[in-house]
C-alpha cells in the first residue's frame, strides 16, 4: 500500500453548539481518490472543512505527510499539502482570473519528493477555457468558469491532496465531462483526491473506493443502495 498522506480517527465537528459530524476516521494513500458520499445535510461539507481546518472539530489523531496535524490553523494544513475546493468556490470576483491563480501561489510549501507540482502554463493546459479569460473579472465568469479557476487555483499550491466539495453542482452535463476528464488527468498525474458529491456516477467514475456519510456518520458503504446512492442522488 502507497504511504499516507491523510489519516484521521475519531473526528468530530461542530458548527456553534450543534455537532455536525461524530466520530468519523478514514485515511487516503498517495495517488489515491476516494468519493465521500451521502445527501444534503449527510455532513460531507462540515468534513472536509474541518480537515481543511476551517471549522471547529476535535479528532484523537489527525496526521497530514506523517505529521500530528490536530492544532494546526487552515494556513498550515494548506502548506502541508490540503487543498480545499469549497462547495461555493470562494473565488475572488473583484479580481481578475490572472490574478486570482497568483493567489494560489501564496499557500505553496515544502512538498515530498515524487508529488505532483503544478506551474501556470500546466493548469492554464488543463483548463483550457480560462485562457481567454485571464483578464477578466471573476465576476464575469459562468459557473463551470468559476469551478474551473477555483480548481486551478488549488492546484497551483502544489497540494498532496485535493478536498473537494460537490464540484458539479449547478454545472451543465458538457461542463461535468469536461470537468471529469480534466480530474482523471490529476488522478494519472499521482494527485490524491477526497471528492464530496451526490452524483455517485460521476464520483465513482473517478475514485477507486467510496466513504458513505449519513446523519454525519459514516456507514459501511455497502449500504448505499439502502440510502438510495446508486445513481444521480
Amino acid at each position: 500500500m502507497s504511504e499516507s498522506v491523510l489519516q484521521v480517527q475519531d473526528l468530530s465537528v461542530w458548527w456553534g453548539p450543534a455537532q455536525a459530524v461524530f466520530g468519523v476516521s478514514l485515511e487516503l494513500h498517495s495517488g489515491e481518490a476516494v468519493a465521500l458520499l451521502g445527501r444534503n445535510g449527510a455532513g460531507k461539507s462540515s468534513l472536509l472543512m474541518a480537515l481543511a481546518g476551517w471549522t471547529r472539530h476535535a479528532a484523537t489523531q489527525l496526521d497530514i505527510q506523517g505529521l500530528d496535524a490536530r492544532t494546526w490553523p487552515a494556513h498550515r494544513r494548506a502548506r502541508a499539502g490540503l487543498a480545499l475546493v469549497p462547495q461555493d468556490r470562494r473565488i475572488f470576483t473583484d479580481l481578475t482570473v490572472l490574478e486570482n491563480l497568483r493567489m494560489g501561489l501564496h499557500a505553496r510549501g515544502p512538498r515530498p519528493e515524487g508529488t505532483p507540482r503544478f506551474e501556470l502554463e500546466e493548469v492554464l493546459d488543463l483548463f483550457s477555457a480560462l485562457k481567454p479569460r485571464l483578464g477578466h473579472w471573476g465576476s464575469e465568469l459562468s459557473g463551470g468558469e468559476q469551478q474551473m479557476l477555483a480548481i486551478a487555483r488549488a492546484l497551483l499550491s502544489h497540494p498532496t491532496a485535493l478536498l473537494m466539495d460537490e464540484p458539479t453542482e449547478g454545472l451543465a452535463p458538457k461542463i461535468i465531462d469536461n470537468l471529469q476528464t480534466a480530474l482523471a488527468s490529476l488522478r494519472h498525474k499521482g494527485l490524491s483526491v477526497l471528492l464530496a458529491e451526490q452524483h455517485q456516477r460521476f464520483a465513482m467514475a473517478l475514485c477507486s473506493r467510496a466513504l458513505v456519510l449519513h446523519e454525519g456518520r459514516l456507514m459501511d458503504a455497502s449500504h448505499a443502495q439502502d440510502l438510495g446512492l446508486d445513481g444521480q442522488l
